[in-house]
């Protein structure tokens, strides 16, 4: 029999009160389905729209009782949070797509007007703005401390302290590994976003973890593009080669720190637990050299056309 509806669930399982216990699953539940309750232990499902699985209607409209008591005060607080999960491409995350399409486009007008003071304190004013978020994002981490996530040893992490540093020093080394780790790599996250942690699941919106997130990542796009076509930065093919061996240095560092400490930075060591472009890419090791082949296809391919550019312009017979 077909469900009347479908909604997102989340399922928590508990014997205690205290939220950190509570161990969280999120995916579509039809409505007319039935739980199983084993145990002492109490199993609730909170449906995204205020509404309760085993619970009749009598029952919602005086509170959701149960029993011999009313739903516990933390419980209507899951309940609520539950109604503010990240969805891609869902209202907050549009926004910020549309937010970042515009500021893309207002640095490059204002970069190409701006005279060298004006562009070095608007460069530090980025850069400051990426320390801060990223100070933020990592004193958060260090709160609740694990070696499987509190070590800036991300691709990601690198790329926001070498993005700040190229827009407060305009050095060109730095320039360049934000253009290829920026446009390519951070750029993705903006297009397919994984916020959270697996203790907070995926918040939305005003949350830390949805502010510092978007906000690190659109950061570092923005830098790449401002330095590019709004100050007139380019890559060249030495630049090519240095982004490439600096690449796979971080990752023959990073993938023995994992096989050494039992972690997965940088989805190196085995594929992520939940569903990701990796999957078409076949099993492990073999969807890594798929990555790394195509990133660095697709890097080649945006260095040709500056340099190809600079080729024809310095063959041009020059006007007396």
């Amino acid at each position: 029999m077909r469900p009347s509806c479908v909604g997102f669930y989340r399922l928590t399982t508990s014997t205690g009160s205290r939220p950190e216990a509570h161990r969280l699953r999120f995916g579509l539940f039809p409505v007319n389905s039935s739980l199983r309750v084993s145990g002492s232990r109490r199993t609730s499902a909170a449906i995204i729209g205020n509404r309760c699985l085993h619970c009749s209607e009598k029952s919602r409209a005086t509170g959701c009782r149960e029993g011999n008591g009313v739903r516990p005060k933390g419980e209507m607080t899951e309940l609520f949070s539950a109604q503010r999960e990240f969805s891609a491409y869902g209202p907050s995350h549009l926004v910020v797509l549309a937010v970042f399409a515009m500021g893309a486009a207002l640095l490059v007008w204002i970069g190409r007007r701006q005279g060298e003071a004006q562009a070095r304190l608007l460069g530090r004013v980025l850069a400051a703005l990426i320390v801060m978020a990223f100070s933020v994002a990592l004193v958060y981490k260090l709160v609740r401390p694990t070696i499987g996530g509190s070590v800036p040893l991300q691709l990601c992490d690198i790329a926001e302290l070498t993005a700040a540093y190229a827009l407060w020093s305009q050095r060109h080394w730095a320039f360049a590994l934000s253009y290829y780790w920026g446009l390519v790599l951070s750029s993705q996250a903006l297009i397919t976003p994984d916020i959270g942690t697996p203790e907070e699941g995926a918040p939305d919106f005003p949350h830390h973890l949805f502010v510092t997130f978007f906000t690190l990542h659109v950061l570092v796009v923005w830098a790449a593009i401002y330095l590019t076509w709004g100050r007139g930065m380019r890559p060249r093919w030495r630049d090519y080669r240095f982004a490439v061996i600096v690449t796979l240095a971080w990752a023959t560092f990073t993938f023995t720190f994992n096989a050494i400490t039992g972690t997965n930075y940088g989805y190196l060591n085995r594929k992520p637990p939940t569903a990701s472009l990796l999957d078409v890419l076949g099993p492990w090791p073999l969807y890594l050299l798929t990555e790394v082949t195509i990133v660095f296809i697709v890097w080649a391919l945006m260095t040709w056309p500056w340099e190809r550019a600079r080729r024809q312009v310095n063959e041009s017979p020059s006007v007396v």
